[in-house]
């Protein structure tokens, strides 16, 4: 495993319970500030990680961990409704 991709699973672990947590208190603004924690990850993950590795295994736990990391933001609202 990568860094940049451990520290991306490690931190989803610790964020998807705040977000969790702050929605169930109906603060949002704490749950958008949880999730802004993933933002400087994900963006090294982007850049030092290839997703789509060759070896099946890799890239399928590349990928899903990128749907951990959608459902975790998805709890925030429709983001596919966002204009592009």
């Amino acid at each position: 495993m990568e860094p940049a991709e451990a520290e991306v699973a490690k931190a989803l672990e610790r964020v998807d319970p705040e977000i969790a947590a702050s929605l169930d208190a109906g603060d949002f603004g704490a749950a958008v500030e949880a999730a802004a924690e993933l933002g400087p990850l994900l963006d090294r993950f982007f850049e030092d990680v290839l997703v789509l590795a060759e070896d099946r295994a890799v890239r399928a736990n590349r990928l899903r961990l990128l749907l951990n990391v959608r459902d975790t933001l998805g709890r925030l609202g429709e983001l596919s409704l966002i204009p592009r």
